[in-house]
């Protein structure tokens, strides 16, 4: 037995051996060292000493040690501490980029042995506010806006609703199209297909289906069929959910896909809410469908309209939906129109009212993980990109709706209105009603700049002027007379919640203040420069100078909220795990060259390592090499992969210790346990161990593990903190890890932590070294000890290390009371 062992082990041995001649393996080697890593420098204008710098017009507010500086008429605003706010008051046409240098060295005492140093980061922080458009070595003047008219056109149409009947089987006392009775001679489901061959030859990528109720009425299968899988199109059908029984939902689940969302109405958390407003045993109905569906594994958003009857329970409604899954929720203000205008003493909620509301629904959609549609919509116009100016909803330029019999609108809260009839597809093309129509054009005409409060407004262009909908018939209410440049009736609710967005972002990042002496200028947070791609699409600019857009219908938010797949979302919970774990559970199977860095590993180091663990090490340092290994040791690596410093860590080991190798992606784990029976066999035994689990809260036993090691992933994590706790908790006393991770020279400003590649890169997620430190100190690590490695990346103003960080536990460690500490 000995001798075969001995045999098989030769055989292994030699396999590997001939694997290190590959090519491949060779050239992934190679990459581990320094000497083959290029960092490239990236193009910033930067400032010379005699340019005389200048800011746009703009307002300056201060809140809590933020200053933030906003430029209306572009839009565009940037958050930085007090010594940038001050850098930037002297960008006032008067100071040369030199002569603020010496200011600030006078104001904050600086001596002479650190003024070049200040100089430099007074420097890097111009540049920084150049990069973002808020500083320039030119008189900045902004163009007078003449309009959207005169400044975009319609290009293409991108989304069609469809009022599929207005037959309902409920009578809510909100509904703002009075549904009940079918109209008469409604578009046959043969019809609707042509109007949808119409619109996607004209470009439309989303169609919605609504109603009365959808699934009243024979066809709708058979349309959602032809749209989704024949047109391969995005659709959204809104139902009530009350008809959402076994028989549908068999139907449902064969056109079922990744191309169709349900909304699904549900007005509170109980039937004595929700019943009110549509009537009895209609909520016990929806609820049995919203859990239908997520049965089929379809999860539907939800819509909730906010009235008298429900304004106290929306959090309630909320947790509610949380309980059922639901991950999305979009809150209606009541339109006053049909049965909403009839009701609409007994319904209406102010609008100071719903702004509270809102206010406090935040706190609670963090909490439960659930996104609040309508925030995370606003926040898409605050966010991106800098310089576009919103104006007005989409309606009439890249998205019409048509009418159960065939009449067109432009939009699915204008229907049925005679005023706002736009002619019928029975009798023209959709694209000539479209385009020529004068309901049409008379829509496009129609600009923020017709609002006359919104013209003094500082948010006119980060909010757009609100829905054209609630003007027209708010002011018809209030006057007699519609008027589409009327104040929309929410405009105090949008402000107060714009204000609030604004201040969230521009406090995004924002560590500890320190006073008021001199600190280094930061940016914390700026408008973007990018703009989401989904957004957009159907329109054209005829204008260079401006940059002009339109925004969803509030009638469905989700498609407002920024994709998953462009964006990632650090102030959601659980959405930086989300993210990362997708894209590293492809890059097990799909490795990504853009991810590989030098690490130090050495062709012994990886000897008895398969070429597919090496394909997939995304580390930046070499812990397991670092570390001090004694044979017998328990160790716990975070973040394992495809396992490389496991392997690496086992061969120092020898058979009588352990290695427990952690990672979040079922992915990994899969295929570093695969790998290391592959090592076992070079190495003559097997002490590794992989667990899925997130390393802020390990499945790991307290004060059991010997050492910890962790290779570039700790960045990747969304608390840093619970991180290091935990590697305190499993440490036993006199226990130690080591590190290799990436840090920045200056905080990642809130608009590269949301970029998804930067995350994904080890990039966005990064802490200053000084802050990565800290966190392990504050974690109870004293001594701790942080080595800077290599100059890893340069993004834009900020510059990324790779480092080393080593610490231990106190080999007597206290109960936690005031007498031990």
């Amino acid at each position: 037995m000995a001798t075969a062992r001995r045999v098989t082990k030769f055989t292994e041995f030699k396999k590997m051996a001939q694997a290190c001649c590959d090519t491949s393996r060779d050239e992934r080697i190679k990459q581990y060292s320094l000497d083959y890593w290029k960092v490239s420098n990236p193009v910033i204008k930067t400032f010379f000493p005699d340019d005389i710098l200048f800011m746009p017009e703009h307002l300056e507010k201060r809140k809590d040690g933020i200053s933030l500086f906003i430029d209306p008429k572009l839009p565009n605003w940037i958050s930085v501490n007090h010594t940038g706010a001050y850098i930037l008051k002297l960008c006032d046409g008067k100071h040369t980029l030199s002569g603020i240098q010496a200011a600030v060295r006078k104001k904050y005492n600086i001596p002479p042995s650190a003024a070049e140093q200040a100089g430099k980061e007074v420097s890097d922080f111009i540049n920084a506010a150049g990069l973002l458009e808020f500083v320039s070595d030119r008189k900045i003047e902004r163009p007078e806006y003449p309009g959207r008219a005169k400044a975009i056109a319609p290009y293409k149409l991108d989304e069609l609703w469809l009022y599929y009947t207005l037959a309902c089987n409920l009578r809510c006392k909100h509904c703002l199209v009075d549904a009940g009775r079918g109209l008469k001679k409604e578009l046959t489901t043969e019809e609707f297909k042509r109007v949808v061959d119409e619109a996607v030859k004209s470009g439309v990528k989303r169609f919605y289906i609504t109603g009365g109720e959808p699934f009243i009425k024979d066809g709708i299968f058979e349309l959602i069929r032809y749209i989704t899988k024949a047109k391969k199109r995005e659709l959204i059908v809104l139902t009530n959910g009350t008809l959402l029984d076994d028989k549908k939902i068999a139907e449902l689940k064969k056109v079922m896909g990744p191309k169709l969302v349900l909304q699904v109405s549900l007005e509170g958390p109980n039937a004595g809410v929700h019943d009110k407003l549509r009537g009895k045993g209609s909520f016990d109905a929806a609820v049995k469908g919203i859990k239908n569906l997520t049965g089929i594994g379809i999860v539907p958003v939800v819509s909730t309209a906010i009235s008298k009857f429900n304004e106290k329970e929306i959090g309630k409604t909320s947790r509610f939906l949380s309980k059922l899954g639901i991950q999305e929720h979009n809150i209606l203000w009541m339109h006053a129109k049909g049965r909403g205008a009839r009701n609409i003493n007994e319904l209406l909620v102010p609008s100071e009212n719903i702004a509270r509301t809102m206010r406090k629904l935040k706190k609670t959609y963090k909490e439960q993980e659930v996104i609040l549609d309508n925030i995370e919509s606003l926040k898409v116009r605050v966010r991106a990109k800098r310089g576009r100016k919103n104006d007005l909803c989409n309606n009439c330029y890249e998205k019409i709706c048509v009418n159960s019999d065939g009449h067109v609108y432009p939009c699915a809260s204008l229907n049925g209105d005679p005023a706002f009839n736009a002619g019928s597809v029975r009798k023209k093309s959709l694209k000539d009603i479209w385009l020529d129509s004068k309901v049409m054009k008379k829509g496009r005409e129609n600009s923020v700049q017709n609002k006359p409060e919104c013209r003094t407004c500082y948010l006119e262009y980060f909010c757009g002027g609100g829905c054209t909908s609630h003007s027209y018939y708010g002011s018809e209410v209030e006057t007699g007379k519609g008027s589409i440049t009327a104040r929309d009736p929410y405009c105090s609710t949008y402000k107060a919640l714009f204000e609030d967005i604004i201040w969230e972002l521009a406090s995004e990042g924002v560590p500890s203040q320190d006073g008021q002496g001199y600190s280094t200028p930061l940016v914390y947070n700026a408008m973007d420069s990018k703009f989401p791609s989904h957004l957009g699409a159907g329109i054209k600019s005829i204008d260079k100078k401006f940059d002009v857009g339109c925004y969803h219908c509030s009638c469905v938010l989700s498609v407002d909220v920024e994709d998953d797949e462009e964006v990632c979302k650090p102030e959601i919970k659980g959405h930086v795990t989300r993210t990362v774990k997708k894209k590293f559970s492809k890059a097990a199977h799909m490795p990504v060259a853009d991810y590989y860095c030098p690490t130090g590993y050495t062709p012994k180091d990886l000897e008895h390592i398969p070429n597919e663990v090496l394909e997939v090490s995304y580390g930046c340092g070499n812990p397991a090499a670092l570390a001090d290994i004694k044979e017998g040791e328990t160790i716990v690596d975070l973040g394992a992969g495809g396992g490389i410093d496991c392997f690496i860590a086992a061969k120092k080991l020898g058979r009588n210790g352990k290695v427990i190798g952690i990672d979040m992606t079922d992915e990994m784990v899969e295929k570093a346990t695969a790998n290391a029976e592959k090592v076992a066999k070079v190495l003559g035994y097997n002490v590794v161990e992989f667990r899925r689990g997130n390393i802020m809260e390990l499945p790991v036993e307290s004060n059991s593990v010997d050492l910890v090691i962790s290779n570039c992933v700790i960045n990747l994590t969304e608390d840093k903190t619970k991180v290091l706790d935990e590697i305190y908790r499993i440490l036993k006393p006199g226990g130690r890890f080591i590190i290799s991770d990436i840090v920045s020279d200056k905080p990642v400003p809130g608009y590269l932590k949301r970029d998804k590649e930067l995350w994904n890169a080890c990039l966005s997620g990064a802490l200053t070294d000084r802050r990565f430190q800290e966190s392990a100190e504050n974690a109870g690590f004293p001594d701790v000890q942080l080595i800077k490695n290599y100059l890893y990346k340069k993004v834009q103003y900020i510059q990324f290390y790779s480092v080393t960080m080593k610490g231990a536990k106190p080999l007597k460690v206290g109960c936690g009371c005031s007498a031990c500490g």
